[in-house]
C-alpha cells in the first residue's frame, strides 16, 4: 500500500536498485525506468541517476499499458532494448545475452528459466474412458518465462502507442507474423520477488549472491 513493488529492500536497499546495480557493473549505463503505480518514490529516489554512475530517465504512464506497451515509446531507440521486470533479482551475464540476441539476429528474445514440479499423485492418462497408463507422482518440467528480454525496437513501429500489450502478446504477435523469436535458458541464481514467501527467500540469500 505504501510503496511500489520495485521500491522493496532487500539486502537493505531497493530490488530496484539492486538491478541497476548488476547492469552498470556489466556496462550498461542508460536506462529507462517505466513508472505507473507510485512512481514518484522511484523518480525522487533514483533522480536523473547520477548518484550511481547510470543515466536515467522517466516513461509516464498516463494508464496501464501492460509489461511491454510503455516500452513503445523507444521505437525511435537505435540499439536493443534490454527489459527487465522491476521485481527479479538475477545474476545472470547480460552482455551474453545480448551477444546472443544479436548472433541470431533475433526480433526478441525471451529469457527463460528450468522449472520442476512433482505433482503428488497419480496421473492417469485416457482416452476415451480407458486407462492408457498411470504415472506415479511424475516430475514436470518447464521453460519459465524470467521476466528478462532483449527488443529490437523495430518490433514497434506499426504499434499503437496508446494500447495495453504485455510482453506475451508481444512476442504471440510476432510469432504469427513469422517474425524470428528466440529463448535464452539461464542457470544462474534467479528470483522474482511477487511473492510473500519468494520475498522471504530473496531476504535469506541476498548476501550469497550480492556483495555491492
Amino acid at each position: 500500500n505504501d510503496i511500489p513493488k520495485p521500491m522493496i529492500k532487500v539486502g537493505g536497499r531497493p530490488v530496484l536498485e539492486t538491478i541497476i546495480l548488476n547492469c552498470s557493473q556489466q556496462g550498461l549505463k542508460k536506462f529507462y525506468i517505466s513508472l505507473n503505480y507510485k512512481g514518484e518514490s522511484i523518480e525522487k529516489y533514483f533522480g536523473d541517476g547520477m548518484k550511481w554512475g547510470v543515466s536515467i530517465n522517466y516513461l509516464k504512464e498516463k494508464k496501464k499499458l501492460g509489461t511491454a506497451g510503455i516500452i513503445k515509446e523507444l521505437r525511435d531507440v537505435k540499439e536493443d532494448i534490454l527489459v527487465i521486470n522491476g521485481d527479479i533479482l538475477t545474476t545472470t551475464d547480460f552482455n551474453k545475452i545480448i551477444n546472443f540476441h544479436k548472433t541470431k539476429k533475433s526480433f526478441a528474445t525471451m529469457i527463460t528459466k528450468k522449472y520442476e514440479t512433482v505433482i503428488p499423485y497419480g496421473v492417469v492418462e485416457v482416452k476415451q474412458d480407458v486407462i492408457i497408463n498411470i504415472k506415479e507422482k511424475p516430475l514436470l518440467k518447464y521453460n519459465i518465462n524470467a521476466g528478462i528480454y532483449i527488443i529490437n525496437p523495430t518490433v514497434f513501429k506499426n504499434l499503437n502507442s496508446n494500447e495495453f500489450l504485455d510482453m506475451t502478446e508481444l512476442f504471440n504477435l510476432l510469432i504469427s507474423n513469422k517474425k524470428k523469436t528466440f529463448i535464452y535458458e539461464i542457470d544462474d541464481y534467479w528470483l522474482d520477488i511477487g511473492r510473500l514467501e519468494d520475498l522471504q527467500k530473496a531476504k535469506y540469500e541476498y548476501n550469497l549472491f550480492f556483495d555491492f
